[in-house]
């Protein structure tokens, strides 16, 4: 069976076909929070694409935007995916007031300018990957659509749900806990002598003594089963989203900057302030993730804001860690967060750029 692949994308992202008066047009749409919030994406053919105007588009744009918002939606979001055979030609639609993608059908790559949004939905990568894999020998079996083999629906779902595991955040949290517990058999977490002799930073011996280590054991240390939890379940939230956004090497780099950025300013804050000060968590790397997160729903804007309730979720446990934990090493939380916006800005920057690369 052939199917048109970016068809496939949307529907297994929940988009359904929108029937319109605008038949040069597919128009996909999906609904969220109970309808308040839609996205629309409109397929254009290359049969077609030439014979619409930029004005033309505009105004379907509006009219289709005015008709959701008549039926009680309070956010519209719309963008074009324009099959193209001659990109050149085709970048004029860039002059407009639309929000669109190019599908470059020569090349099978997606083709996004500077002014254009980077993500919509989390479709970016997964447009690419169906464009990745369009057969040699069928790839122009079809102008007007990009078409791929489709494997049996079981297994392309298996093999796409595998790929967007969080296989890093789910190996950071089997770790804390595998250690925790372990650390709980031998004594008690709650000891804070106990939890230094098994590698909980404290200033002095790293300052002093040179225990540099201690910087990062104690990333993956906990002062009870409340502080683990609260932890875990926070990163659990946000860590998938971050790591599918960034990719699975880009996430370990970040989360092990961040967690030493928090445990360096925190160790350096006690050194300078003689504070005598144990301290162990993962909550600096927890607050570097959440940083980067925060990037992602600032920098999208409404394409972004699906996300937003994660921050907020993790914001609440972080807080009950607080509540729950004495002593709150609010420097390590500060310098994880600092360095998750940066590590996250420049990721980011190097994402759109290899992205970029890929395009030309």
């Amino acid at each position: 069976m052939r199917v048109d692949g970016i068809d496939y994308v949307l529907m297994k992202n929940e988009y359904y076909i929108m029937q319109s008066n605008v038949p040069m047009i597919k128009f996909f749409i999906k609904k969220m929070d109970y309808g308040e919030r839609v996205n629309v994406i409109g397929c254009i053919s290359t049969s077609v694409k030439n014979s619409l105007t930029i004005e033309q588009l505009e105004n379907i744009s509006f009219q289709v935007e005015r008709k959701l918002l008549l039926t009680g939606s309070k956010q519209v979001d719309i963008i074009y995916f324009i099959y193209s055979d001659n990109i050149e030609r085709d970048k004029i639609f860039n002059s407009g007031n639309i929000k669109f993608w190019l599908i470059d059908m020569i090349a099978g790559q997606l083709i996004i300018y500077e002014n254009q949004p980077y993500e919509f939905d989390g479709l970016h990568q997964q447009i690419q990957d169906s464009l990745n894999k369009i057969s040699t020998h069928s790839q122009y079996s079809n102008r007007d659509a990009v078409r791929y083999h489709r494997k049996p629906y079981g297994e392309s779902r298996y093999q796409n749900s595998v790929k967007n595991m969080p296989f890093v955040t789910i190996f950071i949290i089997l770790c804390n806990m595998v250690v925790f517990f372990i650390l709980e058999s031998m004594g008690s977490t709650e000891n804070a002598l106990f939890m230094l002799r098994h590698g909980a930073a404290y200033s002095k011996l790293i300052f002093e003594e040179h225990e540099y280590y201690r910087l990062f054991t104690s990333m993956f240390l906990h002062f009870g089963i409340a502080h683990l939890v609260n932890n875990m379940i926070s990163l659990w939230f946000i860590g998938g989203e971050v790591e599918r956004m960034y990719g699975h090497i880009e996430y370990i780099i970040l989360y092990i900057i961040t967690g030493l950025t928090g445990s360096m300013l925190s160790a350096v804050s006690g050194y300078m302030s003689n504070r005598v000060s144990i301290s162990a968590g993962a909550s600096g790397a927890v607050y570097g993730i959440l940083g980067a997160l925060l990037l992602l729903v600032l920098k999208y804007g409404r394409d972004g804001n699906s996300k937003l309730y994660k921050v907020v979720i993790v914001l609440f446990f972080l807080a009950m860690a607080g509540r729950t934990t004495e002593n709150v090493d609010n420097m390590a939380h500060l310098g994880g967060f600092i360095a998750g916006v940066i590590c996250g800005f420049l990721l980011s920057l190097f994402n759109e750029r290899r992205e970029h690369c890929k395009s030309e």
